[in-house]
């Protein structure tokens, strides 16, 4: 059965990623977002439709999320996306 607040966790981290993808000015950053805006989509079809996700890559996204922490435009998303990651592997962790 899926779970809501995990939906609503990963839209969180979804519509955040949007954000800093908008915001941000330095094109590394907007072409990192973008490749884990993608991953994040595709792991929220997949729980959505069948109630499986997965964390690999926590780590690399912890890190990109304090790359963005020296923009002040887009701080606040990236603090979003950092925290609604830490609250997902509680859950997964919590199983």
């Amino acid at each position: 059965m899926v779970n809501v607040n995990i939906l609503n966790l990963f839209r969180k981290i979804i519509c955040s990623l949007v954000c800093i993808i908008k915001y941000t000015k330095n094109n590394e950053l907007k072409s990192e977002a973008i490749k884990y805006l993608n991953d994040f989509l595709e792991k929220y079809e997949l729980y959505n439709n069948k109630g499986k996700y997965s964390l690999s890559n926590w780590e690399e996204i912890i890190d990109f999320c304090n790359e963005c922490y020296g923009d002040k435009d887009i701080f606040d998303y990236a603090e979003n996306v950092e925290y609604g990651l830490r609250e997902l592997m509680e859950i997964s962790n919590a199983k």
